[in-house]
């Protein structure tokens, strides 16, 4: 199960990438606070509902809006509520419960949990509040109105399918966007291919949906028997300065490029139009090139302005224009969009079978490395065609399914310092030095 905390979308697609989780009774409150645990202490998240599964997070011992996802083993609530507090300490060691807490799933000791509260999204930062995807398609034509779909770090889904608003609660569940209960939707009379489009994406979100995410593009894929929706995400940051030719206004993002040590390239974000890139670093001095957000550019070096930050970047283009751009609307580009554009920190050949029972071959890889065992490895395959394989703290993250391929199912076995990776019945053998380096 996963909460739809769609603020990292290789986070979101690793909910995908891994075997389906555990599966726990449905139980208790909506939502947990941290009990019995020391002001010094944190309240551990783990792997599995075991005290020695793979730690993966932990939670401070005042902790609350900790989402629910399931208990099993000792009492259930409403026996809790009734039981005794010597039947109560007898079974607690037992209970295991499957939480959500800021984005981290795992399974916490049910001890020391007790009923909390739901998140306040008020008290949250405007940019961690909710992620809007307009719906870019919809079974492959473009839809019309602004239909979109909103999600909510607490669960929480809305949007409008064109015509009318609706709002729903839903989770990520062994692959799958599974809406709980049905969806409400104004009454709007919705005229002839509006009607049409409504019924389309009521329908996709009527039953438990697939979901595919596509790095590369910033698109994520929702489709069931009813129709395909293809989403394209915009989030507060990329609202900002949208009257702001350069940016003129203040960004919330601080680009802090070490002397010496600035990345090699960037890429725009947080506007809506074009970022001008100048003759010289002020806005005065004459516009040589624009670029959209998404666009990534050669750094050449960062300096400090009179009054902002600036960047003098490259165009990677055939022209390469080269020119000084504000920084506040330029963050590091990560490995998926460099590697997207064939920007290689390593290339080599490693072990690789694109059919079962075919022998492994050596096949050509390129790697883009964003560090700390992130990064993007780009295979090409025997019969020619590509394959990326994200990876973050050195595990497997995702794959590039399609619906063309039939969104075959991924994973990935550890041995020694060798990755095995399976994408449906293709093998890939990748070594940690491929990841991390070295």
């Amino acid at each position: 199960m996963n909460s739809l905390r769609f603020l990292s979308p290789l986070i979101f697609s690793a909910a995908m990438a891994l075997s389906g989780p555990v599966r726990a009774e449905a139980d208790g409150p909506d939502f947990f606070r941290v009990t019995g645990v020391a002001a010094e202490d944190v309240l551990n998240l783990r792997a599995a509902p075991a005290a020695d599964a793979e730690k993966v997070g932990e939670i401070p011992p005042d902790g609350d809006g900790i989402r629910n996802l399931g208990c099993e083993g000792g009492l259930s609530f409403a026996e809790w509520q009734q039981a005794t507090e010597a039947e109560r300490q007898a079974a607690a060691r037992q209970r295991w419960c499957q939480v959500a807490y800021r984005g981290v799933e795992g399974w916490a000791a049910g001890r020391f949990l007790a009923e909390g509260t739901a998140p306040d999204l008020d008290a949250m930062p405007a940019n961690a509040q909710l992620q809007t995807w307009p719906i870019a398609e919809i079974d492959g034509q473009q839809p019309q109105g602004v239909p979109e779909i909103v999600f909510s770090p607490s669960g929480g889904l809305s949007g409008s399918t064109g015509c009318n608003r609706f709002t729903a609660t839903a989770r990520l569940e062994g692959g799958a966007l599974v809406i709980d209960g049905p969806v409400g939707a104004t009454q709007m009379a919705c005229p002839g291919a509006l009607d049409a489009q409504e019924r389309t994406v009521l329908g996709i979100l009527a039953g438990p949906v697939a979901v595919s995410y596509d790095p590369f593009e910033d698109a994520l894929t929702l489709w069931n028997a009813a129709g395909t929706m293809t989403l394209r995400r915009t989030d507060a940051a990329a609202q900002r300065g949208a009257a702001a030719e350069d940016g003129e206004t203040p960004s919330r993002h601080s680009f802090q490029a070490s002397q010496g040590q600035a990345n090699a390239y960037l890429s725009v974000f947080g506007l809506e139009g074009h970022l001008n890139i100048r003759a010289e670093a002020t806005t005065s001095a004459p516009v040589v090139a624009r670029a959209v957000p998404g666009t990534m550019l050669r750094n050449i070096g960062c300096s400090q302005g009179a009054s902002r930050r600036w960047c003098e970047v490259e165009t990677l283009d055939g022209e390469q224009v080269r020119g000084w751009a504000a920084a506040d609307y330029l963050e590091p580009a990560n490995s998926a969009l460099r590697a997207g554009l064939g920007i290689f920190d390593a290339i080599g050949r490693l072990p690789c079978a694109q059919t079962a029972g075919q022998p492994t071959a050596r096949c050509e890889f390129g790697v883009a490395r964003d560090g700390a065992g992130s990064a993007t490895v780009i295979v090409i395959r025997p019969d020619g065609r590509q394959r990326a394989l994200f990876f973050q703290d050195g595990e497997l993250l995702g794959a590039d399914t399609s619906q063309a391929d039939g969104y075959p199912e991924y994973g990935a076995t550890r041995e020694a310092d060798l990755t095995f990776v399976r994408v449906g019945d293709e093998r890939y053998e990748i070594p940690d030095a491929v990841i991390f380096g070295g």
